[in-house]
């Protein structure tokens, strides 16, 4: 089981909520986050922690969360 860290890179308004850069969350997981069902477990951590649910403002991707391990 491997800890990651996922960090927003850029700003965006989806209409619904904002996320700013420089958010971040701390989580485990046993593969690599963005080869579980689509960044699964980087949803699940921004849900718990700021209660944003980035895949339905159509921003969990790549192009906007930077994943590292820790």
């Amino acid at each position: 089981m491997a800890r990651y860290q996922a960090t927003i890179s850029k700003t965006h308004n989806t209409g619904t909520f904002l996320i700013e850069k420089g958010m971040q969350v701390d989580f485990v997981s046993f593969t690599p986050p963005w080869s579980v069902e689509g960044g699964k477990p980087i949803n699940d951590a921004f849900l718990r922690v700021y209660g944003i649910d980035l895949k339905a403002g159509y921003v969990l991707s790549p192009g906007f969360v930077d994943v590292m391990e820790l």
